[in-house]
């Protein structure tokens, strides 16, 4: 491997990569975005559940959905909340847009 990044629980979804930043949803609740190059830390998000979706990324915006309920609509650049839906359950499967919807 050419670099390694070691979060607090397991990784359940596959990365997306766009413009050299490597973003991953990880059991340990967080979503992180990672340099692609190096693996250095960029920022992480935390939800209230385990995160087992692959993230979307659409627009300015990584979407991906949680074991607590929510569909998160997160920043790229800054790595906070834009908005946020709570569905009647877990969210285990990933997020795709079509025609400008979620």
């Amino acid at each position: 491997p050419n670099w390694k990044f070691k979060c607090e629980d397991e990784v359940r979804s596959s990365p997306r990569i766009q413009d050299g930043v490597l973003y991953i949803g990880s059991y340990d609740h967080n979503v992180y975005a990672l340099d692609a190059e190096d693996g250095s830390f960029i920022w992480k998000f935390a939800t209230k559940g385990g995160i087992a979706s692959t993230p979307c990324l659409y627009q300015d915006l990584l979407l991906i959905g949680s074991e607590d309920s929510k569909l998160y609509a997160i920043s790229k650049r800054l790595g906070t909340q834009v908005w946020r839906f709570e569905a009647g359950g877990r969210i285990r499967s990933s997020a795709q847009v079509e025609y400008g919807h979620c």
